[in-house]
């Protein structure tokens, strides 16, 4: 029988699309109940919408060390 160490280094060398597939199938198999198959279909559409933006140079991107610093600096001024 396989090791999960061997069916992930296998899966890492799926193409992108045979990839994506077997990610959707094992988080399907996975279905906890919390999200209705609508909440799904909407943070799908929605994570393909940021995708294409990215893709096609639309979405506004900020670096990860901006965005932490006015985290922080929010929480530091909290009550």
């Amino acid at each position: 029988m396989l090791q999960t160490k061997e069916i992930l280094d296998a899966a890492l060398q799926l193409p992108d699309k045979e990839r994506e597939l077997l990610v959707d199938e094992l988080a399907a198999s996975l279905h906890s109940g919390f999200a209705s198959t609508e909440i799904e279909q909407a943070w799908a559409s929605e994570i393909g919408r940021r995708s294409a933006e990215i893709d096609t140079g639309t979405a506004v991107l900020r670096d990860w060390d901006e965005v932490r610093d006015e985290i922080l600096a929010d929480l530091r001024d909290r009550p």
